[in-house]
């Protein structure tokens, strides 16, 4: 069995844990950003191809009080590099040092590198993202523990995504605010400002029960111990499970070059013929909602990275009006930073999560308070 700790995005535990739980796992213990529990080799890469919420799973593979880099280098060479890294193989090392003897996070991470050359030959040190094995060192309080990243890219870079307009939406940002809106798969979802379509793709992602890792560039697949005929057969039962998509997804955008970018990153996701993408002003979306009541989650501009806020301040309150009067039988999630826009949506929507940091801004999802949302505490 391994030790497994899943990173996600800090703010996002409530999605997180539900996702793991969904999947089957038990948590040993959680923190902000982060769950640890334990699963196989199957049960991992099946949380690597199914997690929508997740960033990296990382296996924990060596735990030990370590006050001397000999003593680093001494218990390295005891770990079983063997059976997570091939000879020859890129490796990338990532050290921090808090409150230890050892402070010194490029000789940490040297003197490990030296332990594991004892066990693997041919494998050399690279700076970049590209190497086939990242290996994270955590030196607390004198305590060092060594893990292997199982994901090799952040999970949430789906690979559809090659159009894109400012401050997009993280893929497993989207889908974790999904899952907190408690969205009914079989009713309509609309992202009346869909931006790059992140959303009402991770939507359709989710209704046709498509798996989120269906590629081939997982770091674990190049682990000499992986048993590579259960992830063939993992991938086979990701294709079978697999249903037609017949919910009403929309995906609406002022900017024409949006919806452009919707319409590609639709067609490479493979949900293409699954979403109604629309070239129409949040006006205009509303004047032509489906009879039936859904979902409408969006990512507005809110002057931080783009936008002017005098315009937005109208935008916010008129969005505002709009659900209060018009959207009485929608479930409505707004994803947006606390101030002066965002308080224009009170009382109407209240923040139901912890912040998110979202390209650097702490972000909330605004929702309709009373049953059917998924409110919690508000964490500063």
């Amino acid at each position: 069995m391994f030790d497994v700790y899943a990173v996600f995005p800090p703010g996002l535990e409530q999605a997180m844990a539900a996702e793991l739980e969904h999947l089957g796992f038990s948590p040993d213990s959680q923190e902000i950003g982060g769950i640890e529990f334990k699963a196989n080799a199957e049960e991992l890469m099946r949380a690597n191809l199914w997690s929508r919420v997740a960033t990296r799973f990382l296996v924990r593979i060596a735990n030990f009080p370590a006050k001397h880099l000999s003593q680093l280098e001494k218990a390295s060479r005891k770990i079983d590099w063997k059976t997570y890294i091939p000879p020859n193989a890129t490796i990338q090392i990532k050290a921090t040092c808090q409150k230890s003897k050892i402070y010194h996070s490029a000789a940490a991470a040297e003197r490990v590198f030296n332990g594991m050359t004892k066990s693997i030959p041919g494998i050399r040190i690279v700076g970049s993202d590209d190497a086939d094995q990242s290996v994270l060192i955590r030196l607390h309080h004198n305590q060092c523990t060594i893990s292997i990243d199982a994901a090799g890219a952040p999970l949430y870079q789906r690979g559809y995504k090659s159009q894109s307009v400012r401050a997009p939406l993280r893929e497993n940002l989207a889908a974790a605010f999904i899952y907190l809106c408690d969205w009914d798969v079989e009713s309509p979802l609309i992202d009346p400002m869909a931006g790059s379509g992140t959303i009402p793709i991770e939507a359709a992602l989710i209704a046709g029960n498509r798996a989120p890792g269906l590629h081939d560039d997982f770091a674990f697949l190049n682990w000499p111990s992986t048993p590579t005929k259960i992830w063939q057969t993992l991938l086979e039962e990701a294709a079978d499970v697999a249903k037609a998509i017949e919910t009403p997804i929309f995906a609406c955008d002022r900017d024409e070059k949006a919806t452009e970018a919707i319409m590609t990153n639709a067609e490479n996701a493979g949900v293409s013929d699954s979403i109604e993408v629309c070239h129409r002003p949040f006006s205009e979306t509303i004047a032509t909602l489906p009879e039936e009541a859904g979902l409408m989650l969006f990512n507005p501009p809110y002057g931080k990275r783009i936008g002017n806020r005098s315009p937005l301040r109208a935008l916010f309150k008129s969005v505002s009006q709009t659900i209060e009067h018009e959207l009485l039988d929608w479930d409505v999630g707004i994803i947006s930073p606390q101030g002066m826009l965002s308080n224009s949506l009170q009382p109407v929507l209240m923040p139901c999560t912890p912040p998110v940091f979202h390209g650097g801004i702490r972000v909330y999802l605004f929702a309709k308070p009373g049953p059917g949302t998924s409110h919690s505490e508000v964490v500063e």
